[in-house]
């Protein structure tokens, strides 16, 4: 059964400001960092949302211009327990945030996505 109060409408670049922190443990975040994932879908460049501020592409809370698109996926998501993979289909670079060691991650290997290593994820 759902609420009756109003759902509180998610802007893309929300994140939590544990998601700023920076890692050093050995390519995954701490479990307390979180954050939302982009992709560039014109060269598969990763990025997180603090990741895209940092650089000036897009403001926490905004959308990022073309050709950033967010990944679909949790809201919360860490790359110790989530992974972001691309795949290239008719010129165009699709990504995917999937939990890691899953059949679903193994299924997408198979099928030709490649894992972006956290240390090429800007933000991470």
């Amino acid at each position: 059964m759902r609420s009756a109060l109003p759902r509180r409408a998610k802007s893309s670049l929300t994140i939590c400001s544990a998601s700023l922190q920076g890692t050093d443990s050995g390519g995954f975040v701490s479990s307390l960092t979180v954050a939302l994932f982009f992709i560039n879908t014109d060269d598969g460049q990763a990025a997180t949302a603090a990741g895209l501020d940092a650089r000036g592409i897009a403001t926490l809370g905004e959308d990022p211009p073309a050709p950033w698109h967010r990944v679909r996926g949790s809201d919360d998501a860490t790359t110790m327990w989530y992974a972001v993979l691309r795949k290239s289909m008719r010129g165009v670079v699709l990504g995917s945030l999937v939990f890691r060691h899953s059949d679903h991650h193994a299924l997408l290997i198979e099928q030709g996505w490649e894992e972006i290593p956290v240390n090429e994820i800007l933000g991470r």
